[in-house]
C-alpha cells in the first residue's frame, strides 16, 4: 500500500457526527454550525472525488475532555506515529481502530460526501460537516493510502487521527 503524510497545512481536524450517523460513536470535535465559504470557494470545480469512505483512528490527550483518556499530547503523538507505522506495515486496521481508537463508533468507518455532492445514504456525511483537516485529507487521499491529522489547538483540540481511505 502507499503511505502519504499529510502536509502541514492539513494538519488539522477532528470529525463532527451526530450520534444517530454512527450508531453509538461520541459527539466529538463538531464542526461550526455556520458554512467555512472560503474552504467551500477553495474546492470549487472539478472534484474527482464525490464520495469517499475512510476509516480513523482518533489519538486523543488527557486536555481533550474525554472520559477515559489519560494520554498526554506528547503520548498522543507518539502513538500516531505507532500507529501509523503499523498500518503501513499491514496490520489490520480495523484492529488498530479498536485497539487504540478513543473514537470507536462504526469501527472508524465514515463515508463522506464532498462539497456539493448529495449524500447518498443516510449514514453518510457531509464533509462541510467535518472538521476542515479531515475532510481535506479524506479526499486526499487514495484508496489504500495512510495519513495523519495532528493536534491543532484551535483546530483539532482532541488529539491525532490516523486515516486510511478505504475507496
Amino acid at each position: 500500500m502507499k503511505s502519504r503524510t499529510a502536509p502541514s497545512a492539513l494538519l488539522v481536524a477532528l470529525l463532527a457526527l451526530p450520534l444517530g450517523a454512527l450508531g453509538g460513536c461520541q459527539q466529538l470535535g463538531f464542526a461550526p454550525a455556520e458554512i467555512d465559504e472560503t474552504a467551500v470557494r477553495e474546492t470549487e470545480g472539478p472534484r474527482p472525488n464525490a464520495h469517499v469512505v475512510v476509516q480513523h483512528v482518533l489519538l486523543a490527550h488527557d486536555d481533550a475532555g474525554i472520559a477515559g483518556v489519560t494520554r498526554s499530547l506528547d503520548q498522543a503523538r507518539a502513538l500516531a506515529e505507532t500507529v501509523l507505522a503499523k498500518a503501513q506495515a499491514g496490520e489490520d486496521f480495523g484492529q488498530l481502530v479498536m485497539l487504540y481508537g478513543d473514537d470507536r463508533g462504526n469501527a472508524g468507518v465514515l463515508a463522506i460526501a464532498n462539497f456539493g455532492a448529495a449524500t447518498e445514504t443516510a449514514q453518510e456525511i457531509e464533509r462541510v460537516k467535518l472538521a476542515r483537516g479531515f475532510g481535506d485529507l479524506a479526499f486526499q487521499l487514495q484508496p489504500g493510502e495512510f495519513g495523519v491529522v495532528s493536534y491543532d489547538p484551535a483546530r483539532s483540540p482532541f488529539g491525532f487521527h490516523v486515516i486510511t481511505r478505504l475507496r
